[in-house]
């Protein structure tokens, strides 16, 4: 969160504005956790086929760290703020039980679709990357 010097899974995205990309200016939170997730963490933004920005994100959905999903956010009327709602998921969560947290997803175009790639832990601690395939940036 904005204005904390300690880790929680409260996560917003930050914004920083700057006309010659040496001086910038912080503004307000683009993206803010809603009622149904307790933090937006990283991801990506990506143009669909519409010329619409897109955000995907790892939504924590409780503090249970494990209990993640991908999310994808728009641009709302204001340039600079993202608006998503409860059912703008992408994906569930982990794939399986032995995908015990995933999160930073990351996603470009591939070909007539898109690819997504996003961090695992895996339950015996070694990591991993899980990969997704979309031919819409929706399923």
């Amino acid at each position: 969160m904005p204005g904390q010097t300690v880790w929680s899974p409260e996560i917003s995205w930050g914004t920083a504005t700057s006309d010659d990309l040496v001086h910038w200016r912080q503004t307000d939170a683009s993206l803010v956790p809603g009622p149904f997730e307790v933090g937006c963490w990283s991801g990506c933004v990506v143009t669909n086929d519409q010329g619409q920005e897109c955000a995907f994100y790892t939504r924590v959905r409780t503090n249970a760290l494990d209990r993640a999903q991908i999310a994808v956010a728009r641009r709302a009327e204001h340039r600079l703020a993202w608006m998503s709602s409860e059912v703008d998921v992408v994906v569930d969560g982990p794939p399986d039980e032995c995908v015990i947290a995933f999160r930073d997803p990351f996603v470009w175009r591939y070909g007539q679709g898109w690819l997504m790639i996003a961090g695992a832990g895996l339950a015996h601690g070694e990591g991993a990357v899980l990969a997704y395939r979309s031919t819409n940036l929706l399923a």
